[in-house]
């Protein structure tokens, strides 16, 4: 027989933990969510739980260094108010646990996430994400990234970190638009970025390489990354150095900027925006719509002769590999990081893949004067209240994200920073936690939790 174990809360709900399947005295990762009770008439099985157990007790209850509060000691504050799930698997051996709680800023991977502590030390959970020894490393459970110290900004793609210092010294790992080339575009430890110092970035959500963009302290846009389709906004080629984005002399500096799948836009400080790539689904604001299906090639060549460069053939509306103004969106005080909704002075505006090819007016329930923060993807928009409030309007194809009507999430009560990826959307809320609804598409198995 089996029993439920009362476990942390904060990242993610359920998880695989060992049990002891009837025919055999050793552990396996079936059944999961439970554990083995003690009460057992087989010695080699109550041997192997004894085992677990302590591993399990070793893994969560490691003394804290100095001035760091350990998992043990902040596991009741993160329980607190909420509901029960099961024991998280034990951290690798070379992860360090971190605490569950005292976080500043949130971003998300496509399997996890990273979080800056008070102290200035990135943690980070998931699949495939830690930036550690020689492989990947997973956790349920937040855990010390090595050589990420005095850390203020975080930007993540779908499976790269990057991270800056207060100096302004870039580190990054995983894998995604960072390096000088495709092929350096791959690290499992924090590796320097000198290239990318002192930007402000985006990176896009796309699986691979993708492409990124970042503003500097003057408020110049400069992209790098896969530029086939335009995303960087320097014409039609790869460019995995930044370079700068040629903006309208009209323009004026950037005050941030925003990367989608194919896609990138800036919120000037004039309040007008200015998109780039290819607009799939209308993603650039301008009402058209990029379906374009294109196929490579190489140039004939005689015989003997090595082929001559790639070509393409597409039909379709070409991308906009120049920024150009979104008239369509208005003037805005407030860009989602995905670069496909807006806040005016008068409204939220959203456009592309789900919504419209247009720009259209969509509300998730929060006064427009009172949302000071914007989280997205594709067809779901959540929005932050002053007052901590989170309220989203949506829904995803999988349904792990459904808010038809528009409603508020009462999970996310009292957010300081809100953050979406993947199917799922998470805050840091009161005491500097971290809580998060939708699907977990981690390699860990987990079972999802949604909230419908």
């Amino acid at each position: 027989m089996f029993c439920s174990v009362r476990g942390l809360d904060g990242l993610f709900r359920t998880g695989p933990v060992l049990s002891i399947p009837p025919e055999r005295g050793r552990p396996s990762t079936g059944n999961r969510g439970k554990m083995p009770c003690v009460g057992t008439t087989s010695s080699a099985r109550r041997y192997s739980v004894a085992v677990w157990l302590l591993a399990l007790a070793a893994t969560h209850c490691k003394r804290a260094p100095p001035g760091e509060v350990g998992p043990s000691a902040s596991a009741s504050a993160a329980v607190s108010g909420s509901s029960p799930h099961d024991a998280f698997e034990p951290l690798p051996a070379d992860l360090t646990a971190a605490p569950l709680d005292g976080y500043t800023e949130l971003a998300l991977t496509g399997s996890g996430g990273c979080a800056i502590h008070a102290s200035k030390r990135v943690a980070c959970w998931g699949d495939r994400i830690h930036g550690q020894g020689t492989e990947w490393r997973s956790s349920q459970v937040p855990a010390w990234v090595a050589g990420l110290d005095s850390i203020t900004r975080l930007s993540t793609g779908a499976s790269a970190v990057c991270a800056t210092r207060e100096s302004g010294e870039t580190r990054c790992f995983g894998l995604g638009p960072w390096g000088t080339s495709a092929a350096g575009n791959y690290a499992f430890v924090p590796t320097r970025a000198p290239h990318l110092d002192g930007l402000t970035m985006a990176m896009s959500p796309e699986l691979g390489t993708g492409h990124g963009c970042g503003i500097s302290a003057e408020g110049e846009v400069s992209c790098w990354g896969e530029g086939r389709v335009g995303a960087t906004g320097i014409g039609e080629a790869p460019g995995f150095n930044p370079v700068g984005v040629i903006l309208r002399a009209t323009a004026g500096r950037a005050v941030s900027v925003a990367c989608g799948r194919r896609h990138a836009c800036a919120q000037l400080a004039s309040g007008q925006l200015i998109c780039w790539g290819y607009g799939e689904g209308g993603a650039l604001g301008d009402g058209v719509v990029h379906q374009r299906h294109c196929t490579f090639y190489n140039a004939p060549s005689a015989p003997g002769v090595l082929p001559g460069p790639q070509l393409r053939k597409c039909d379709g509306p070409e991308p906009v590999f120049l920024p150009r103004l979104a008239l369509a969106v208005g003037a805005i005080r407030l860009l989602a990081p995905n670069g496909q909704c807006a806040v005016t002075s008068e409204s939220l505006r959203c456009w592309g893949k789900g919504w419209a090819a247009s720009p259209v007016d969509v509300s998730t329930g929060a006064p427009v004067a009172e949302i000071v923060e914007l989280a997205g993807h594709d067809e779901v928009v959540c929005a932050r209240s002053r007052a901590g409030e989170v309220t989203c309007l949506g829904e995803a194809p999988s349904g792990h994200l459904r808010f038809t009507p528009p409603r508020a999430v009462p999970e996310l009560r009292g957010a300081k920073r809100l953050a979406a990826r993947g199917l799922r959307v998470c805050a840091i809320v009161a005491g500097g936690g971290v809580r998060c609804i939708g699907k977990n598409p981690s390699g860990l198995e987990l079972v999802d939790w949604t909230t419908r």
